[in-house]
């Protein structure tokens, strides 16, 4: 058990049954009181010039990355009312 849990851009790598399963192994790690840290990919600005490059960017080389576009990540866990 730890304090402290990291995840560092490894969701929008992985299909969403994995995220699911990720998650919730990340969240039983950590200590009670402990934090779960989710760093990753999120839906570009409208106003961001590069987002149309980006979509077609990610459409092509980052697969896995749009859910994370479309849904918070505590949506992955199995019980997401338990998490803020």
């Amino acid at each position: 058990m730890y304090d402290v849990v990291n995840c560092f851009f490894l969701l929008h790598e992985i299909p969403d049954e994995l995220k699911r399963a990720v998650v919730d192994a990340l969240l039983l790690c950590a200590n009670r009181g402990g934090k779960v840290v989710f760093i990753d990919r999120h839906k570009p600005a409208k106003w961001r010039p590069l987002r149309g490059i980006l979509r077609q960017l990610f459409k092509r080389l980052e697969l896995y990355a749009k859910s994370l576009w479309h849904h918070e990540i505590v949506e992955f866990s199995s019980a997401p009312e338990n998490y803020s």
